[in-house]
């Protein structure tokens, strides 16, 4: 008898805890469960405001005993999914060339300042990278407007909505290869990627 009472008591206990367990799950799995849904409901009530994305380049800087190279680009881009965004920039670059005049002579410096308006689109592949497309507007002195499309991709790195990181862009056409850069790469600062 005292061992049926023992086993009765234990039996008891299991099952009790058990049972303890078991609606402690139910409640924390629906608890997890409205905090998903409330989630899902906050991201579909995000604003305007919320959905903004901010850029700031500086960047394919070059230094040379004939010269300094220095371009840079601002913009603001508009999510229309979480990992996809558009947006207008404006971007620019500053050159200066020094003509050795033992070697060229009657040559004279080169020193300009050109900037125009950019549009571009960007998709986040993962966290830390995204794949973009921009196309450029540039005035060149003494030519003919600079109009071409760039392709690239780029990585970034951070906490919160602040990221920082590199983006490498190649200019798709043989004019702006020619006249701009071969190879685009800035230092950029991103919020809310």
């Amino acid at each position: 008898m005292i061992k049926s009472k023992n086993l009765a008591i234990v039996l008891s206990v299991f099952f009790l805890l058990s049972f303890v367990s078991e609606s402690f799950a139910q409640r924390t799995s629906s608890r997890s469960s409205r905090s998903t849904r409330n989630q899902d409901r906050t991201a579909e009530k995000l604003g305007f405001k919320d959905k903004l994305a901010y850029d700031l380049h500086l960047g394919s800087i070059n230094f040379s005993n004939s010269g300094f190279f220095l371009s840079g680009k601002i913009g603001a881009g508009y999510k229309v999914i979480d990992r996809l965004s558009f947006g207008p920039g404006l971007k620019f670059f500053y050159q200066y060339i020094n003509f050795d005049q033992r070697i060229n002579p009657g040559l004279e410096d080169i020193s300009e300042f050109t900037f125009g308006p950019y549009g571009f689109a960007r998709f986040r592949i993962a966290d830390q990278f995204y794949a973009k497309a921009e196309y450029t507007s540039f005035r060149i002195k003494n030519a003919d407007n600079l109009n071409f499309p760039s392709v690239g991709i780029g990585y970034c790195s951070g906490f919160g909505k602040w990221k920082y990181g590199i983006e490498v862009l190649i200019p798709t056409t043989n004019q702006a290869r020619d006249s701009y850069t071969i190879l685009e790469y800035t230092f950029s600062f991103l919020y809310n990627l």
